[in-house]
């Protein structure tokens, strides 16, 4: 799902979350799984509260 979901357009995941087939949860989870993935690499997040985890 998260491979997915980073593929698709702002509208269709606005469309996704408007008819439930898509949760705001997992969004942030898909979100919070590219930044792993790439910053490391880019090294373009330089705030690491994602690293804590959901409040």
């Amino acid at each position: 799902m998260t491979d997915d979901l980073i593929r698709q357009s702002a509208r269709e995941i606005v469309a996704s979350l408007a008819s439930g087939d898509l949760s705001p949860h997992d969004t942030l989870d898909a979100v919070q799984a590219r930044v792993e993935t790439v910053d490391p690499v880019v090294n373009g997040v330089a705030d690491p509260l994602l690293r804590s985890g959901p409040r």
